[in-house]
């Protein structure tokens, strides 16, 4: 039986809408070949579009987002037409984008957002874990968030029920079993039951990290152990928190590195100290640029940057100006470009750049 010249147009305007359907309903990187998922996916901007590209800088799951954040516990925040959502490492929206404010990526198996000015937390599979009452909270860290009611700070578990009562002007995050609180115009410590381990008596408390954390008194900053014993009592204008065994002291204006003996190992030289030592590296400023130095103290990657993070997963993110991009950290002494497809320079760098640029080139 012939069809009418009608009923064809009608057959192929049919066809024509379902392929349209799914197609806009595939992963962004189906628009591609379909390729293996790399062990490495990071946020990139292409023409005010962010997507997310691999180690070699190509393009994984396509610049279609308005913002792209880290992936966290396998999903990844994005924002599309004003609203929010997460998608996976396919680039498969889990939870779809929608009006409600969504704060920070997944710790805990938790994702903090806002709805009509009151904060509250999605679960992995989008559904609403604990409904949007509190005037503000944080993420989950060890299995608890500090929340706000009623101008105070407790901390909930993540059924949402009370746990430690709200109670405190400012609450942290709780790190190695204990989180600073801020009480009377004073910073102590609490334990998970709620229990004050160190009184309040501090101007100013950091998280702790393998086993101390950093406080100031009398405008002199010291290192504390998790019974509130003073372990590192040294004159230090600024300090930051140890990791890999380091941490960031200020003495006489520079910036230098101490061990858990209080001995400098890194000498007072710099002009800041961005990060502190991740996978063998610190960023550090020197002069009005960042770089990255060693446990030696040498700088491995030029001050070249304005702007720096640590490195996870084996790559930083750096900017210059209006430009960023990543550096990679292998096991090899030289360096090499990758660029983003499309990309102008400052697009994706892999480690070893220094060595192979030109003379007076950044």
């Amino acid at each position: 039986m012939k069809l009418s010249l009608f009923s064809r147009f009608c057959l192929f305007l049919t066809i024509f809408i379902f392929c349209s359907e799914v197609l806009n309903a595939a992963p962004r990187y189906c628009r591609k070949k379909i390729r293996e998922k790399p062990e490495v996916l990071l946020p990139a901007n292409f023409e005010n579009r962010w997507g997310f590209i691999d180690e070699e800088g190509q393009y994984f799951i396509e610049p279609y987002y308005e913002k792209a954040f880290d992936f966290s516990e396998g999903l990844a925040l994005v924002e599309l037409d004003g609203k929010w959502g997460f998608i996976d490492e396919r680039g498969r929206e889990v939870i779809e984008p929608q009006s409600v404010y969504l704060m920070h990526s997944f710790s805990c198996g938790k994702a903090l957002f806002c709805k009509n000015r009151k904060y509250g937390f999605y679960d992995l599979e989008g559904e609403t874990a604990v409904q949007a009452q509190f005037e503000l909270a944080s993420d989950f860290s060890e299995n608890l968030a500090a929340v706000k009611i009623g101008g105070s700070w407790g901390y909930i578990d993540q059924t949402g029920g009370l746990v430690i009562k709200n109670q405190f002007a400012l609450a942290g995050d709780f790190h190695q079993g204990l989180a600073w609180v801020l009480s009377n115009g004073k910073f102590g410590y609490l334990d998970q039951s709620g229990v004050s381990v160190v009184e309040p008596c501090y101007e100013f408390a950091g998280d702790f990290s393998e086993d101390l954390a950093v406080v100031r008194a009398d405008r002199i900053y010291k290192f504390i152990d998790k019974t509130g014993l003073i372990v590192l009592d040294f004159q230090y204008e600024d300090a930051r928190g140890f990791s890999d065994g380091l941490a960031a002291v200020e003495m006489d204006g520079k910036w230098g590195f101490i061990n858990k003996k209080g001995d400098f190992e890194i000498s007072p030289r710099f002009d800041g100290v961005k990060t502190g030592f991740c996978g063998g590296l610190a960023g550090v400023k020197i002069g009005d640029r960042y770089g990255f130095i060693d446990k030696r103290g040498k700088v491995i990657v030029e001050p070249h940057f304005q702007d720096l993070e640590p490195f996870r997963n084996g790559f930083a993110r750096v900017s210059y100006g209006i430009k960023s991009g990543y550096i990679e950290k292998t096991e090899k002494n030289t360096w090499t470009i990758h660029r983003i497809p499309g990309y102008p320079r400052w697009g994706y760098y892999s480690e070893f750049y220094h060595q192979q640029k030109k003379p007076g080139e950044i």
